[in-house]
């Protein structure tokens, strides 16, 4: 968004000005460059074994012992060593004088500069950029220069495919390299590595090549699992030589042989220049950014927090590969085994949606691609149509199956996001052929999961757990329950929108069912129960929710800190992990009067112990769009900033899910955007105080609109 890009460019950098080894794996994770196929963990090239190496390629999933999967992480091929005359230039040893990294968020890299004085008293500063090809996203690359600032001497670079430092660096501990070989490609080609993953059949290829601009010496040596290239040279004193890394990657998921295409695709990299390779990235990334940028005039912190949540996100969005998903930990790190939540489509499809609408279309059809899967876990526990899976991977069967008692509402979250985004795109040819029957599988899940209550003449949903996750197996989710009969309805119409199009006796057959079975939904989610709004003008968490001890959050305690015993032992209070009713308010804002959502906010907010990254921007959003724009704003920023302020806790990978909320928050709290009768955007803004402005654009059918709101005034234009 150039034209709005009135900030400075510390709005766009993320910075570490000092190497701490304690602090970095959480730096590694900040600083990942990925590009929706791959992400590249921001490891130190000249030290990656300070802190802990990644590279992970989407959909690479090898199963570990227990039958769980996980994504693997794949040889590390960031590593450049630099030896001066005798001396590496290892942080660790001798003396750094000068040492800055920061991320470049507006042009997608990542840049380092370091000046190193050696155990001889000589310096030498080491200045490179890297990136993750936006626009080709086969392509790794690390280019700069080494300046001896004070000495002439003999030095030799060398870069490494290392296969080692990673063979047991995913989250299981457990080895998934199978069938490893490292080779030489020859002179003037680079060098190869490539393995397969022991569970899965996985080939993985690896290709890399240095150069500098100096007259060298080659020489490679390969071991079983680790391949490096190096280059000697002669440096003069002041005179900067001028390098560059270029890595290419492929698996059998993307071709039938990984390698002989790693080999070619390098030789094309090969023949650009690493500025031109850059600046094609700089200018995609540009592209980007004009889509996805929200400018927040009056608070540069605020400002640097949405950039940061909107690249990482924005990065992870990939509209090439529908198998694929976005795991809790993005591309970032091994937490969570990377697999894909629930928290997907409730809290990160919706940016892609208004932002890329093709990306948000590739997530929605990987759930339509495992929908078989989801069919088979509803058979699990008697119960027709799809249960999605609470988490999952390249499959989608339910892996932590607890039948009843655990969660039930991704279920329903998907048809959420499917209807969102069908509204928001007008994509006909996407909901006719996909959407409409997941909508329907799912919402038929519901028949089965519902009982009738005699006592209460309404159809409950019992031992299920809600969002908040510190009460299990309640009676009656508000969240769920209501999420449910959204399902059933909207259900219900896509069998009248099927009708209308000449396409539902085609699925009806398939699926096995009657002509009027949407009957019989709709007059379930007619008396689908909820709980009370009396005495307190709000609904009940869930039955008996408000007969628990009466106890605000403690805010003292650090969210790793809310685990095990701490959870189990606050099941008998109030308190809760994160935004359940809340969320609920959140979603359905049209559904409740805005005075039922505020007494809601007001009532579960100091009681919600903001221990999960989801909690914060779901209060928020619902806090400005209530008119509690203060208290919102600084949950949002605490939210926005959770994984770089002091309490940060982000070593394993990105809070993926809080990136999106935080988006939201903006679009949807702060900005007051909502979908009229008309089917329509419209924004009723609630700015803090001292904001003097809020700018961002969305796609909507097709158009792609910009909203740029000020206090006390507004406008909303077609680009």
């Amino acid at each position: 968004m150039s034209d709005d890009a009135l900030n400075t460019d510390q709005d766009w950098l993320m910075e570490e000005s000092t190497c701490n080894p304690l602090k970095m794996a959480q730096w590694e994770t900040l600083f990942t460059l990925a590009n929706g196929y791959c992400g590249l963990r921001g490891s130190l090239e000249t030290s990656p074994l300070l802190g802990d190496p990644g590279f992970f390629v989407a959909g690479v999933f090898d199963t570990v012992e227990g039958g769980k999967d996980e994504l693997v992480n794949l040889p590390a091929w960031v590593g450049l060593e630099l030896n001066m005359g005798g001396f590496d230039l290892d942080i660790t040893e001798g003396e750094v004088l000068n040492y800055r990294r920061r991320l470049n968020m507006r042009s997608g890299t990542l840049e380092c500069k370091i000046d190193y004085r050696d155990p001889a008293g000589r310096t030498t500063r080491w200045e490179s950029k890297r990136l993750v090809g936006i626009n080709k996203p086969h392509l790794g690359m690390i280019w700069g220069t080494i300046t001896p600032l004070d000495y002439s001497d003999k030095a030799t670079l060398t870069g490494s495919i290392d296969a080692w430092s990673t063979k047991y660096g995913s989250d299981s501990g457990q080895n998934h390299y199978e069938d490893l070989e490292a080779g030489d490609l020859g002179e003037g080609e680079g060098i190869e590595l490539g393995l397969k993953t022991s569970g899965t059949g996985i080939l993985v290829a690896e290709a890399a090549r240095i150069e500098i601009e100096e007259e060298s010496s080659r020489s490679v040596r390969v071991e079983d699992d680790l391949v490096a290239e190096s280059l000697s040279f002669q440096m003069k004193e002041g005179i900067p030589v001028s390098f560059s890394k270029k890595v290419s990657f492929f698996t059998s998921r993307d071709v039938a042989d990984p390698a002989e295409k790693a080999r070619k695709k390098l030789k094309a990299f090969a023949k650009l220049p690493a500025e031109k390779l850059a600046e094609e990235h700089r200018r995609e990334w540009a592209k980007i950014w004009a889509d996805s940028d929200v400018v927040i005039e009056g608070d540069p912190r605020a400002q640097k927090a949405a950039r940061f949540n909107i690249f990482h996100l924005a990065s992870l969005g990939n509209s090439r590969d529908d198998r694929v998903s976005l795991g809790a930990k993005g591309l970032h790190g091994n937490g969570y085994k990377g697999q894909v939540f629930w928290d997907t489509e409730q809290y990160m499809v919706p940016f892609f949606t208004y932002t890329c609408p093709e990306a948000a279309k590739a997530l929605l059809k990987y759930r339509y691609n495992l929908l078989e899967d989801a069919r088979s876990n509803a058979a699990r526990v008697d119960c027709p149509g799809a249960r999605f899976p609470w988490n999952s991977s390249f499959h989608g069967r339910e892996e932590q199956f607890k039948a009843f008692g655990w969660q039930d509402h991704q279920t329903a979250d998907v048809a959420y996001a499917v209807d969102s985004y069908v509204r928001a795109t007008g994509d006909r040819e996407f909901y006719l052929d996909s959407g409409a029957e997941m909508i329907i599988e799912t919402g038929r899940f519901w028949t089965g999961r519902v009982e009738w209550d005699a006592d209460k003449r309404a159809y409950v949903i019992t031992h299920i757990t809600g969002s908040d996750e510190i009460h299990t197996s309640i009676e009656n989710n508000a969240l769920t329950n209501y999420l449910a009969r959204f399902n059933l309805l909207r259900a219900a119409r896509a069998v009248q929108d099927l009708r209308e199009a000449g396409r539902w006796d085609k699925l009806r057959q398939r699926l096995g069912l009657e002509d009027d079975e949407d009957e019989n939904w709709r007059a379930i989610a007619k008396d689908i129960y909820m709980t009370s709004t009396e005495p307190q003008g709000f609904h009940e968490q869930f039955d008996s929710f408000f007969e628990l001890e009466d106890r605000m959050a403690d805010r003292s305690m650090k969210p790793v800190e809310y685990t095990g015993k701490v959870l189990g032992g606050l099941e008998e209070t109030q308190v809760n992990k994160q935004a359940d009713t809340a969320l609920l308010y959140y979603l359905f804002p049209d559904d409740f009067p805005d005075e039922m959502r505020r007494k809601g906010f007001d009532y579960y907010e100091p009681r919600t112990a903001h221990c999960s990254s989801l909690s914060r921007s779901i209060y928020a959003a619902l806090g400005a769009q209530v008119g509690r724009t203060e208290e919102a704003y600084r949950l949002w920023l605490k939210g926005a900033e959770v994984d770089y302020d002091e309490e940060a806790s982000c070593d394993g990978g990105i809070h993926a899910a809080s990136l999106g909320g935080a988006w939201q928050a903006l679009v949807f709290g702060f900005a007051g955007m909502q979908i009229n009768n008309d089917g329509s955007p419209v924004f009723e803004p609630n700015l803090p105080s001292h904001w003097k402005r809020l700018c961002f654009r969305i796609q909507w059918r097709g158009e792609r609109m910009k909203v740029d709101l000020r206090p006390g005034t507004g406008d909303v234009s077609s680009q």
